[in-house]
């Protein structure tokens, strides 16, 4: 016949001239490409000198709705080492939603159901890789990455030295133009191009790229400390010329590896533009305030070191002091339920009660409202929602994964000296407010006040549970904050109980200003990537408003992570806010100076061994993305949810597909991360 037949019914091979199969899991692939024994699918059994002896089709193997479909490196790996496989069909191109519009004028894409149509599939039409208005969807730059026709392996790095593989069947790559570009931090330091090297179809040969060794340097961060930088190579393929279908410049595939450099400590470093901001050490005030009115409208006191004492409103930061400065340390007061520190250019409120941050301000500006705070849940996607095997939102909610509640079982507090060894006040040990204090006399308790003291250490043990059940986090918080302001948090937890075999996620949830709307960063980018659905993403620097960080699936969800960060600079028009920075749980336990010197053990860290996280930024919160079932409905709040998460959850292709490869899952299991915010501008 001229003109093969699929029929995926077929199942005997009757009449089909190749197997085919939907969804098959890589167990089930790699039992019919060895062809050994009998294969069953819709109750029909099929022998292998039959299915072996003809082409294997996946019909489909992925299904692009929603936030995915994740998992389609593992399906690719296999289509290009197997002769056998013919590749396979992604379900499907559009999502078919129609514009709409509310009566007040909000446009939306409205789907089944939402026309009084009975009966009706819901949102599951908008399973396609571009949106209805044809913008490519996450999953279609994914997908584009993951069957690029030429592929890059490193032989020798530190000589420039590559294997080029053509995955082109029948044509060479003469019609492509090879770039490439070294860059340091994520900034450039050289550049090259030229004509891809002349390689048949499914061939491969060695090539060497012309560049110079990055410079070995150990920049500053602004505390006085050397820290690594980080050398990446890019090497890309463009049109060489205009084609039919796309035009000049065009990239149609692209690489990326780390470089070895020389300098040996610590993690990459935010750009120059950033270094030092915020980390000058004025003096400090040695005594602390407490409040005296209730929350809206209470004075603090100052008590400067020879007991000096200024009352100021509410709204004004403990470091605008009146009179000069005459000390270089902190101050901790303890009033009531509450622990307010001051250092010169920042102060800092902690909840007691709750084990959490209220207020964090740098020289006035207002960089946290609430948290940080352990969460575990996402807004579930169309993939945990949906599938023929196991659920995993029903089992998330089922775990009551969605209210975890908080008890606080143990707070200590003590201040630190530049060594790290616990100091007491040397002021007054009491600071009279006029008021209810931490005695019945209304007296605040001074916890430190000293120009020695660098650092205040809070330890709190905190018990993460949903109501009626048995299962909880047993989880420590240790919270260190510096005289420059810099608040490091080292997270450990246990799981205790019964929990699911995944979670949705593990990481902290704060509430920021909304005018901290401007984002710098330096990992994957510049789109959103998730465990198994990331190599679209280059590690680079990169930047992005809010709204830029929100992609406005058809029915909203979680979206929007970026992985693999070594750190977020989060800022407002005039470039001032704070840092986030990824941190090896032992460099936090070495936090207790003053200047947060997290120093890595000596000797150079590979990327791949680099402290990372996960961020996220939305005007919505996470329960608002898990209610709404149009974008519509998201009605932007006036403060950032954001998230900076250990890890997260796979996305797979469960809507309709497989579940996420459990390489990727999220499991409950011990955790321990760091992380380490600092204020900047």
């Amino acid at each position: 016949p001229t003109r093969p037949i699929h029929y995926e019914g077929d199942q005997r091979l009757e009449t089909a001239d190749v197997y085919s199969r939907m969804y098959p899991s890589l167990d089930e692939i790699g039992k019919i490409v060895a062809a050994k024994e009998p294969v069953q699918a819709w109750g029909k059994t099929c022998e292998p000198q039959k299915y072996g002896a003809v082409p294997f089709v996946l019909c489909e193997y992925a299904h692009a709705m929603g936030n995915g479909p994740g998992g389609l490196k593992e399906y690719w790996d296999l289509f290009y080492r197997h002769d056998c496989l013919m590749g396979g069909f992604v379900w499907e191109w559009v999502d078919h939603g129609l514009r709409a519009k509310t009566p007040d004028g909000k446009e939306y894409f409205a789907y089944g159901g939402d026309f009084g149509d009975e009966p009706h599939d819901g949102n599951f039409v908008c399973d396609g890789l571009v949106f209805p208005d044809r913008r490519p969807s996450p999953g279609l730059i994914e997908y584009k990455k993951i069957i690029e026709p030429v592929k890059v392996e490193a032989a020798d790095l530190a000589a420039g030295k590559l294997v080029i593989a053509n995955r082109y069947d029948f044509i060479a790559l003469d019609h492509l133009l090879m770039s490439w570009k070294l860059e340091v931090d994520g900034k450039w330091i050289s550049s090259g191009s030229q004509p891809a090297p002349r390689l048949p179809a499914r061939k491969s040969r060695s090539i060497t790229i012309p560049f110079e060794p990055p410079p070995a340097r150990s920049p500053q961060i602004g505390n006085g400390k050397e820290q690594d930088s980080e050398a990446w190579l890019t090497v890309s393929f463009s049109l060489a010329q205009d084609a039919p279908w796309a035009p000049r410049g065009h990239e149609v595939a692209w690489a990326q590896f780390p470089l070895p450099m020389k300098s040996a400590r610590g993690q990459s470093l935010p750009p120059a533009s950033l270094r030092g901001r915020g980390a000058s050490l004025r003096a400090a005030q040695t005594a602390a305030a407490r409040a005296a009115r209730d929350e809206a409208n209470a004075v603090e006191v100052v008590a400067h070191e020879r007991d000096e004492r200024a009352v100021y409103e509410r709204d004004t930061p403990l470091t605008q002091e009146r009179q000069a400065p005459t000390a270089a340390g902190l101050c901790a007061v303890e009033d009531g339920g509450r622990l307010r520190i001051a250092g010169p250019d920042f102060d800092l409120a902690f909840d007691r009660i709750r084990a959490v941050i209220t207020s964090w301000r740098h020289r006035g500006q207002p960089l946290l409202l609430a948290g940080p705070r352990l969460n575990f849940w996402r807004a579930t996607t169309d993939n945990d929602r949906g599938g023929w095997q196991k659920k995993e939102s029903d089992e998330w909610l089922k775990a009551g994964l969605h209210w975890l509640q908080h008890r606080v079982e143990g707070i200590e507090v003590e201040c630190l000296d530049a060594d790290g060894a616990s100091i007491v006040a040397d002021a007054t040990e009491t600071a009279t407010a006029g008021g209810t204090g931490a005695d019945p006399h209304g007296h605040a308790r001074m916890l430190g006040a000293h120009k020695a003291a660098r650092a205040v250490r809070i330890v709190a043990r905190v018990r993460i549970a949903p109501p009626m059940r048995g299962a909880a986090f047993d989880c420590e918080y240790i919270y260190t904050i510096t005289a420059e302001g810099a608040v490091v948090i080292e997270v450990k937890g246990t799981p205790a109980g019964e929990w699911p075999e995944t979670l949705p996620r593990i990481g902290l949830q704060m509430t920021i200003p909304q005018s901290l709307s401007r984002f710098e960063w330096f990992g994957r980018g510049p789109g959103e990537s998730y465990p198994d659905s990331r190599e679209a993403q280059r590690i680079g620097l990169w930047t992005a408003s809010l709204d830029d960080l929100y992609t406005p699936y058809v029915f909203p969800q979680e979206n929007g992570n970026r992985s693999d960060v070594r750190w977020v600079a989060l800022t407002d028009a005039r470039g001032a806010g704070f840092l986030a920075a990824a941190m090896a749980p032992s460099e936090s336990s070495q936090m207790a100076s003053a200047n947060c010197s997290a120093m890595a053990p000596a000797g150079s860290l590979a990327a791949a061994e680099r402290p990372t996280l996960n961020f996220s930024a939305h005007h919505f919160t996470t329960m608002d993305l898990e209610n709404a079932r149009h974008t519509h409905e998201l009605i932007p709040r006036d403060a950032i949810t954001l998230n900076l998460d250990h890890r997260q959850h796979a996305l797979g292709s469960a809507s309709c597909g497989p579940r996420a490869w459990p390489q990727y899952w999220l499991r409950p299991a011990p955790f321990q991360f760091a992380i380490r915010l600092r204020p900047i501008g």
